[in-house]
């Protein structure tokens, strides 16, 4: 039966392989004519037959519960679930349900509605317990297809209940016509534009390459990894040479219905699609679709768009009429992306675990699979077991083997022992990741958090160069002078960690980020993320707000104490605390009244508005603490804000990717140059705002300079270079800040210190305004 089985496919596949030819071999003209008449015939005949078919109201499904009782007459009931609450057990007085077994307690389980519609199910304290996939749960949502039993499932005789919740019948009807009316689109777009679809016959080489990030300069930011000189890539002819364990976790993760479709998951397609316009990223391509973009540029590149999606799945659906499922199955594991300039499993065994695939065990089999979504990142986090990163990439392995069990891939208990298993990379390759990136801070930020928002998708796809706006010298001065400051006064000053960013005011363009010390994959990024209080660097507000008012620099305030919303402000510090001095000078020597009685003037409102307008996006308190910087904001918002005012009144959008080139379509593979760019930051819509009138950027410039030159800034001198800048230290000095820019280069830095727990330093913003001068004095030599 087999054989006249596998004789009618061979015969099938034979025909519809010379059909395919036919096709491809008809005259253009005959190509053109069915597409003006025959389709628009076809399409306007599917419009009159769907207006007149009766559209189906959906009505509603009842869930149900079956309970199969080995110990009743009735082995099998099953209950209907109408209302909120049930309880079931064996005593009639305690449960509404009656479950006559000895294993069964007075009051076993209880069920709940929940808002989706669903039930989750309680154990009530019961003897004997609540059990799911084996392990005794207290709780559990249920999901159409549950099974639980009431007892341990390895006991003769247990009670099992089985959940049900059927879609209603003209859902059901609404899914499946939408299923066949994809397929019967795709089948005839594969039929009719097979002419002008690739030769799938024979398979180049797979065109997989990894996704690169430049500096400006075209520095490469990842290092390679260290392989020995007689390290090749390795193929195999035989799909046996990758074991059971590997192509188990591989279908299980990826495509869990590769030997059942044809090449496409409408199913998938279909969600990707709802879920690219809600703003999530959600890949929805089959192993045969991969194989597809990766092999032919007819696909059209990398970026998401329908009709790319279309022309994939098209291509999808011709290779499987040519070629088996394992021969496709093949070319993936061959040569598919798993980190850095390394293609294929037979490649991958021997660099993150020491040993051949084949030697591999389960947990290490599932390890490589979970790498595929995000190799570079999940490479660089294996080997710190402290890490962020490190722990994601476990939890993500363990789902991948608690797959393979729901599978039935493996059984349930080598599922337990694997996910109980630590990742053990091998120690030549941790060796290898000492010297892992040379921004890591700004390639992090770069590939998982602005490269998806641009693109919609995931960097560790491959085929991308990213051209970023790092400048390579400056972000080595900035790290060493980071590292330099921690060295020697961290520990006497009682501060362990900061963070350095440096803007181009012109562009926007991040041109160095120093997020902290000791990084480590998924470390916390100081310069992006971390809210902290500004202190006086928040007054640059406040001073621009009084500007636009048409308040003059020189005009003069009381330094008296004052009392403002029941609370005491104290007299000036610097300037003494009786008589005045001009708004100027109040600004160069940071003195509160100045800047209180100033707020008090154009009122709070005013000034936060004139933050917001300047990039301050986190929330700020409309209390008059708030003018001296307690409310906290993020080194990044703070330094682009002083952007505005090193560009003449205009701000831009930060950013670390100046453009972004696919590296699957090149005219010249050896020319970075000569790969086609799919996005420039440069065109981007309002990519400057005109925020602030010119003549108050000047202003502004000249008392930034004056605080540098004579008020609490001056240890950003810098010797024969004009500086303009502002410090900030906030209460028992837990933050201390500097921000601060050269005219020349409109360069714009800023420089945090401090403690991650908040706990206050021994040390002044002095210290902060040093740092950014030594990091500077270097920099401007380069």
């Amino acid at each position: 039966m087999s054989r006249l089985i596998r004789t009618v496919q061979r015969w099938l596949a034979t025909r519809l392989k010379k059909l395919v030819r036919w096709v491809e071999t008809w005259p253009t003209h005959s190509l053109s004519r069915f597409y003006r008449t025959t389709i628009p015939n076809i399409r306007q005949s599917m419009t009159r037959l769907w207006s007149v078919v009766p559209k189906l109201k959906p009505f509603a499904s009842v869930p149900k519960l079956i309970v199969e009782n080995p110990q009743s007459d009735k082995k099998r009931s099953t209950y209907p679930l109408l209302r909120q609450s049930y309880f079931f057990g064996r005593d009639p007085n305690q449960s509404q349900i009656q479950i006559k077994h000895t294993s069964v307690s007075g009051q076993h389980f209880s069920l709940h509605r929940t808002e989706s519609g669903n039930y989750k199910i309680l154990d009530e304290n019961s003897r004997y317990g609540l059990y799911y996939r084996g392990q005794q749960v207290k709780e559990h949502f249920l999901k159409p297809g549950d099974k639980l039993s009431l007892a341990d499932p390895r006991l003769a005789d247990v009670v099992t209940l089985t959940y049900e919740y059927p879609a209603p019948l003209p859902h059901r009807l609404e899914k499946g016509s939408a299923y066949a009316a994809i397929a019967i689109a795709l089948g005839l777009g594969l039929l009719f534009l097979t002419p002008i679809l690739p030769n799938v016959s024979r398979l180049p080489e797979l065109n997989l390459k990894p996704t690169v990030v430049l500096a400006r300069g075209g520095e490469e930011l990842f290092n390679p990894l260290t392989f020995s000189p007689e390290f090749k890539h390795r193929n195999s002819q035989r799909l046996k040479d990758f074991p059971q364990a590997v192509r188990d976790a591989l279908l299980a993760s990826e495509d869990s219905r590769f030997y059942w479709h044809p090449g496409v998951d409408p199913l998938g397609i279909t969600r990707a699609i709802a879920l690219r316009g809600s703003g999530q990223v959600q890949g929805a391509s089959t192993l045969t679709q991969q194989v597809a973009r990766s092999l032919f540029p007819y696909v059209g590149g990398s970026e998401f768009t329908l009709t790319r999606k279309i022309r994939e799945a098209l291509v999808a659906l011709k290779l499987e009429i040519f070629h088996s499922k394992d021969f496709v199955l093949l070319a993936y594991l061959n040569n598919i992306y798993l980190g850095d300039r390394i293609y294929g499993f037979l490649d991958a065994a021997p660099i993150y675990f020491g040993k051949p695939l084949g030697q591999t065990n389960l947990q290490e089999a599932a390890t490589l699979v979970t790498l595929l979504p995000q190799p570079n990142r999940f490479a660089y986090g294996m080997c710190d077991r402290d890490s962020s990163v490190h722990q994601e990439l476990k939890n993500a392995r363990d789902r991948v083997i608690e797959r393979m069990a729901d599978q039935g891939r493996i059984k349930a208990q080598e599922a337990v022992n694997a996910t109980r298993t630590p990742i053990q990379p091998s120690p030549d390759f941790c060796r290898n990741l000492d010297a892992v990136q040379k921004a890591p801070y700004l390639t992090d930020y770069t590939l998982y958090r602005e490269f998806p928002k641009l693109l919609a998708m995931k960097a560790d796809e491959g085929n991308f160069v990213i051209s970023s706006t790092l400048d390579y010298p400056l972000q080595r001065e900035a790290t060493a002078s980071l590292e330099r400051a921690l060295a020697q006064h961290g520990i006497p000053e009682r501060f362990d960690q900061g963070a350095i960013l440096t803007l181009d005011a012109q562009t926007g363009g991040i041109l160095a980020m120093v997020g902290g010390r000791n990084y480590s994959p998924g470390s916390f990024n100081r310069a992006i993320d971390a809210q902290r209080q500004p202190g006086s660097t928040f007054k640059l507000f406040t001073y621009l707000a009084a500007l636009e008012k048409g308040i003059e620099p020189s005009d003069r305030f009381s330094c008296a104490a004052l009392v403002w919303q029941g609370q005491s402000y104290d007299p000036c510090q610097r300037a003494g605390a009786q008589g005045s001095i001009s708004v100027a000078q109040g600004f160069a020597l940071s003195e509160n009244p100045i800047a209180l009685r100033l707020a008090q003037k154009v009122t709070i409102p005013t000034v936060l508005e004139t933050a917001k307008r300047l990039g301050v996006s986190s929330a700020l308190e409309q209390t008059p603490g708030v003018i001296l910087g307690q409310s906290e904001v993020t080194l990044l918002e703070m330094t682009r804000a002083y952007t505005a005012i090193a560009n003449g009144g205009k701000l831009v959008r930060a950013h670390t990717i100046a453009q972004i080139q696919d590296s699957n379509r090149c005219t010249d593979n050896q020319q970075v140059e000569s790969c086609t760019v799919i996005y420039k930051s440069d065109l981007e819509p309002q990519a400057q705002q005109q925020k602030i009138q010119l003549e108050d950027t000047q202003a502004l410039t000249q008392m930034l300079q004056q605080v540098v030159d004579e008020g609490t800034g001056t240890n950003a001198t810098l010797a024969g270079v004009s500086v303009a800048g502002k410090t900030g230290t906030t209460d028992d000095r837990r933050d201390l800040w500097f921000i601060g820019f050269l005219p020349q280069q409109q360069w714009v830095t800023g420089v945090w210190l401090g403690n991650d727990s908040g706990e206050a330093t021994n040390s002044e913003s002095s210290r902060a305004a040093q740092v950014w001068a030594d990091y500077m004095a270097k920099a401007i030599r380069q």
